[in-house]
């Protein structure tokens, strides 16, 4: 189970009850899709700085975001939550994960053209 670690104020419950391992496994593999969606990516840059030349960033670097780790610090999970996403793949080492389609775009710098019109395609929805 989860031992609260000393003199940390306890977090708000997460979504999911962590014993539910699909609940969980279904609100990691939406929150990521969240990270590496046009919305997050148009006002993330510092998500987009860590991205290398093929468009991956760490696996643990997703892990480390707040609202993975309140419910899972498990790699393993996170894989398999991101085995199961249409819209984001990992690398063939299962280290790093990507944007499925469009995620050269997104590269930092990136061609400022073609990001500019998805963010302003955003706007005028």
């Amino acid at each position: 189970g989860n031992v609260q670690a000393g003199g940390f104020v306890a977090l708000p419950p997460p979504p999911p009850v962590a014993d539910d391992e699909q609940a969980v496994k279904n609100f990691v593999q939406a929150q990521i899709e969240y990270y590496f969606s046009v919305e997050n990516l148009c006002k993330d840059i510092f998500f987009r700085t860590q991205m290398d030349p093929d468009g991956f960033v760490p696996l643990t670097l997703l892990a480390g975001f707040n609202r993975i780790k309140t419910v899972t610090t498990d790699l393993d999970l996170v894989r398999t939550a991101i085995d199961k996403s249409e819209k984001v793949e990992l690398n063939e080492a299962r280290t790093h994960a990507r944007k499925r389609s469009d995620w050269a775009t997104w590269l930092f710098p990136t061609p400022e053209v073609v990001q500019q019109q998805q963010c302003d395609a955003l706007k005028s929805e």
